[in-house]
Formats: structure tokens, C-alpha cells, sequence
């Protein structure tokens, strides 16, 4: 048995825009006066059932949703995947468990688009 920190950390970073008209890339541009929101809780994925041989070579996952107004995930989608359904599917799970700080807007919270990206890397066996 291995012992995933070991093998891999999951380095996750959030890239969150708000409902705004769409510019490029697909990222939506920041509205007057909206804040975006803002992760307050982000369990890591549990990749452990994927099995080493999965966690050999770095991966990544891109994954876009909508952050409601009570600051859940919803509509999470994938949009680039890691190659692996094992890791891709546990970047959905852990994503979908995320709690956010929502947009807002003129004190009112609104719901806003999310990009997040999901990256597995090796990390250096440690004793």
C-alpha cells in the first residue's frame, strides 16, 4: 500500500468570474459593482481508489459550474479532462462538495460561473 501524500499533492486553484456578458475564452467579464465569490471550504479529492498506476504522471482537470446565491456548486461540467475517468471523477465529486462565499452585488448575492482547475502532481517520496 501506498501512501498518497507520498505519491501526489492535489494542487486546486479557482478561477471564478461573474454571469457578466461572455469575453474571451469563455470567461465572463466582472460586473459593475459585483464581487466574485469566494471559497470557504474546498475538500481535496480522495484519489486513493484510483490506484497508483493512475497517479503516476501528473494530471489536471477543468471543471466549470455555477456558484448559487446560498454559495453551493451547481451544473458542475467537465470541460478538459485528465485522461483518467477515476481522477475526473473524483475532481467532480470534490468540487461538488465545495462551499463558497457568493458573489454579490448591491449587497444582495447573486449566482456566478466558476472555473476550476483541478491539478495532481508528484510530489516527492517522503519517509
Amino acid at each position: 500500500m501506498y501512501h498518497p501524500r507520498m505519491i501526489r499533492s492535489c494542487v486546486l486553484s479557482l478561477l471564478l468570474y461573474s454571469t457578466a456578458a461572455v469575453a474571451q475564452q469563455g470567461a465572463a467579464a466582472p460586473q459593475q459593482g459585483a464581487t466574485p465569490p469566494a471559497v470557504v471550504e474546498n475538500p481535496a479529492p480522495d484519489f486513493k481508489s484510483c490506484g497508483k498506476a493512475a497517479l503516476d504522471q501528473p494530471a489536471t482537470v477543468l471543471l466549470k459550474m455555477t456558484v448559487t446565491i446560498d454559495g453551493t456548486a451547481a451544473d458542475v461540467e467537465m470541460t478538459k479532462s485528465s485522461g483518467n475517468d477515476c481522477i475526473d471523477a473524483r475532481a467532480v465529486e470534490a468540487v461538488q462538495r465545495y462551499r463558497f462565499k457568493p458573489a454579490m452585488r448591491d449587497g444582495e448575492a447573486i449566482a456566478s460561473k466558476a472555473v476550476i482547475r483541478v491539478n495532481v502532481e508528484r510530489r516527492p517520496n517522503t519517509p
